[in-house]
């Protein structure tokens, strides 16, 4: 015999005692948070991000670190080419 639309709600083990209301019928079932906190598993890293950084160390692995005390004076230096020593064309 169909079923009119209806909810159950509860735990699992309360659903499943009331199995033979809806037996022989289709049904959906979804499972609603619980309020818990569930442990969450480790984020995946960024492939692509991860690959471009490598990138990026390898074209600027022999270039010396420079101190960022002075960050105004560093950003005019590279401007002239003298972090790459390069000798500035005019």
């Amino acid at each position: 015999m169909p079923v009119a639309k209806l909810v159950i709600e509860g735990t699992w083990e309360e659903i499943a005692a009331r199995a033979g209301e809806v037996a022989g019928n289709r049904v959906r079932l979804t499972v609603l948070p619980d309020g818990r906190r569930r442990r969450q598993s480790a984020p995946r890293p960024n492939v692509a991000l991860l690959a471009a950084l490598g990138s990026i160390e390898a074209l600027v692995g022999d270039i010396p670190a420079r101190p960022g005390a002075d960050s105004v004076a560093l950003v005019r230096e590279a401007r002239d080419g003298g972090l790459y020593d390069c000798v500035r064309c005019e």
